[in-house]
């Protein structure tokens, strides 16, 4: 599989400013086509937040998630959700993050698609 590096939060830009910013000056310029607001309050990220994720960069600026590599034929089983517990077969990615498990369910293989964060190897 070859790697490849995505902006965790695509079109996203962080600013700190004081509350008393001028906001319109924000949304006049070139590249800003909105700001994200829940109701009439500007959307807040914590300080905190900010500094958790740059600690867990490594010294290119990636953060690496951990994720296991599994191949066509692999036992997994469903780490979380509501089927956390039930063992199946790795059949194939399906697409970015997303993966497609085969189960045996009364007798049947039935296909099913989850995020690839939901599976983990069988033991």
């Amino acid at each position: 599989y070859l790697l490849s590096v995505e902006p965790m939060f695509p079109r996203y830009l962080f600013i700190q400013a004081s509350a008393k910013a001028k906001w319109n000056a924000v949304r006049s310029t070139i590249g800003v086509s909105h700001l994200v607001c829940f109701g009439p309050s500007l959307g807040r990220v914590s300080g905190e937040f900010v500094r958790t994720l740059r600690q867990q960069e490594d010294d290119d600026g990636v953060y690496r998630f951990k994720t296991e590599t599994f191949k066509a034929g692999d036992r997994v089983r469903i780490a979380e959700g509501v089927m956390a517990g039930i063992e199946g077969v790795f059949h194939e990615r399906s697409s970015q993050k997303r993966v497609l498990i085969l189960l045996n369910i009364a007798g049947k293989i039935a296909p099913v698609e989850l995020a690839e964060g939901l599976i983990a190897n069988a033991v």
